[in-house]
């Protein structure tokens, strides 16, 4: 599926994908971020994020839907992306503090924790960083 839906994309975006040769993902993912304009990589990243959203859905959910769905739905979300405009409204100046991370005293550990709950499912998750 995911092969279809590049062969639907822009031939020079996918040409350049071919091209680029690395077995390390981040090594290719960092040569692929610099090597194009902005407007490609953002459709790079919404396409390879369709793909994914489309695996998802199959797996999980089992729905399935066609390379031209995933295609038809990367271009209308670029399209709406780029019509999503920055409105320049004049601000009154705020004052900021500088937010940095104050480490514990000597002898004391810190730990940063979280969680969520998804309410359609009941599902929890919850994460912690010493």
């Amino acid at each position: 599926m995911a092969r279809c839906v590049w062969a639907l994309e822009k031939e020079e975006i996918t040409e350049h994908i071919i091209r680029l040769q690395d077995v390390d993902a981040r090594g290719w993912l960092a040569a692929f971020m610099r090597s194009l304009n902005h407007e490609d990589l953002i459709w790079v990243t919404v396409t390879l994020w369709a793909i994914w959203y489309a695996r998802r859905k199959a797996i999980h959910g089992d729905i399935y839907q066609s390379p031209l769905s995933t295609h038809s739905f990367v271009i209308s979300f670029v399209v709406d992306l780029q019509s999503v405009k920055p409105q320049a409204k004049e601000r009154p100046a705020v004052q900021r503090s500088s937010t940095r991370w104050i480490p514990p005293p000597s002898g004391l550990m810190k730990i940063n924790v979280d969680a969520a709950l998804a309410k359609s499912s009941g599902s929890v998750a919850a994460a912690a960083v010493a």
